[in-house]
């Protein structure tokens, strides 16, 4: 199957005869806060290494050989793209469209990544390859999960181990407590349970479901 040529898109403004006194747009005044990362620089933030989640035929990165790194499971998904380590794919080469793919294996220049579009990236082939795992520049691979990776980092926060106490249980009790009563009661009493329940709506939820 061929698929369409889209043609590029044309401009709407008439040719002039004479050049314009000065460019349509404007260079920025000052560079990007964010600069896009070359490919060599975001291939090196991304890990080096084997999804354990990754299967083929049943089985995982550390089962499967190295000669099967071209090869891709029922989903679609290019072994070597999550077998990186396995795979020894871990350059930039991983972040580029693969030259050889050919949707539906047909040969073609329509059938090339050049020509395919980003909204194609999630489909599958003839073959059952899905596009993304072998047009990974175009479908913007490296950037997404780069991307993934520093929203995951963000959100896990680190866990605080529990404080414990440095003194000592004494085999007596103490002769007088540690902290002594109060002087006057609290502005704000605690609730008791039984007043506390009284606050509380005696309602069902309208969200719970079993």
């Amino acid at each position: 199957v061929q698929l369409p040529i889209v043609p590029p898109a044309h401009s709407t403004m008439k040719p002039t005869r004479t050049p314009s006194a000065s460019p349509i747009r404007k260079p920025s005044a000052s560079p990007s806060a964010s600069p896009t990362l070359s490919l060599a620089k975001l291939t090196d933030t991304l890990p080096c290494a084997d999804d354990t989640k990754y299967r083929n035929n049943g089985a995982g990165c550390d089962e499967l050989s190295a000669r099967q790194c071209d090869s891709w499971n029922k989903f679609g998904k290019l072994m070597k793209n999550h077998c990186a380590k396995k795979c020894r794919f871990c350059d930039v080469e991983r972040c580029l469209d693969d030259n050889t793919f050919y949707f539906d294996g047909v040969q073609s220049l329509q059938n090339t990544c050049r020509q395919m579009s980003p909204t194609q990236c999630g489909i599958k082939d003839k073959l059952g390859r899905r596009v993304k795992e072998f047009c990974r520049g175009l479908c913007k691979v490296c950037e997404k999960m780069a991307a993934s990776s520093s929203s995951n980092a963000a959100v896990q926060l680190p866990i605080v181990p529990p404080i414990h106490s440095t003194m000592k249980p004494t085999r007596t009790p103490s002769a007088s407590p540690i902290r002594k009563p109060s002087a006057s009661p609290s502005a704000s009493p605690t609730l008791s349970l039984a007043k506390l329940t009284d606050t509380l709506p005696c309602a069902d939820d309208t969200k719970y479901r079993n």
